[in-house]
């Protein structure tokens, strides 16, 4: 089954800017956010763009309901796409998922997965994703070592459940954001801001995490990551010169923030578009 979500990897900068406005009540519009809900994965994808095989553990409810609760007053994304990490591992999925749809009541909202864990997920997790009208995301990272049965069984549950997905091949093609040591340790690129901008594949993806709005996913990550220690911040230094969104900035700023083309911090991205297939770290 197929998303309006889909539209995200494609959408143009005209259709983006004509979505980010503000509202009547003072709160900011625009098309689409994120939240990474777990951080660690069942796989280790070695080009995950959200450092899944390095970041471990999960993000409690209170504080992904708190930072809902908060923003929601703020601004009015169109869609929220709920992720990880892998947000099946969450052990309070259900409770997530209720409390978004609580919150956000007139978003659409999807939550992306590998599938692997579909099925094995408790049955509260699928009457939540039905009752609060959940389009589930699945990237299918399928090869010789992760079997495509698993998805099957997975999706036949949420056919069972009348809940909507769609099935997004990233085991043919996969953008690569970052590059690798010896040990397959993350390193960035040195690139130009405005050159790596220009090819960027999240650039609309604004993503929300430690209480603060990032103005993409990949800077989210990298950035945590940092913080974690999951990243070592010498190595990453170029990430210092961003400054994400607290909940005290303003709508005036907020837009800003969210129309400007590059950052500085964009420097740590690619400045092509470099295709290859999903793999697994070998450790």
């Amino acid at each position: 089954m197929q998303s309006s979500l889909i539209k995200h990897l494609g959408i143009s900068r005209e259709q983006y800017i004509s979505e980010i406005y503000m509202l009547d009540d003072g709160r900011v519009n625009f098309p689409y956010l994120e939240i990474d809900i777990v951080l660690g994965c069942n796989l280790r994808c070695i080009y995950c763009t959200h450092l899944s095989p390095y970041r471990k553990g999960y993000i409690p409810t209170e504080k992904i309901v708190y930072w809902f609760e908060t923003w929601s007053e703020k601004i009015h994304p169109t869609e929220i796409k709920i992720l990880g990490g892998e947000p099946f591992l969450h052990p309070e999925l259900a409770t997530v998922i209720f409390q978004a749809r609580e919150i956000w009541k007139d978003q659409k909202i999807g939550l992306a997965t590998n599938g692997l864990l579909i099925q094995k997920a408790p049955q509260n997790v699928f009457d939540a994703l039905k009752e609060a009208k959940v389009v589930v995301h699945i990237s299918d990272h399928s090869d010789a070592d992760l079997p495509y049965d698993e998805i099957v069984a997975g999706t036949a549950r949420l056919e069972e459940n009348n809940i909507r997905y769609y099935i997004w091949p990233d085991n043919k093609t996969w953008c690569i954001q970052h590059l690798w040591d010896e040990n397959n340790v993350p390193i960035p690129y040195k690139s130009l801001s405005i050159d790596a901008w220009s090819v960027c594949q999240s650039k609309y993806h604004p993503s929300l995490a430690n209480n603060q709005l990032y103005k993409c996913a990949i800077l989210q990550s990298m950035i945590e990551g940092v913080k974690e220690g999951s990243l070592h911040s010498s190595i990453w230094e170029d990430t210092r010169s961003y400054k994400p969104l607290s909940i005290d900035d303003n709508a005036a700023t907020i837009m800003n923030h969210l129309l400007a083309c590059e950052v500085e911090a964009c420097s740590i991205c690619p400045d092509q578009i470099y295709i290859t297939k999903s793999k697994q770290l070998s450790h």
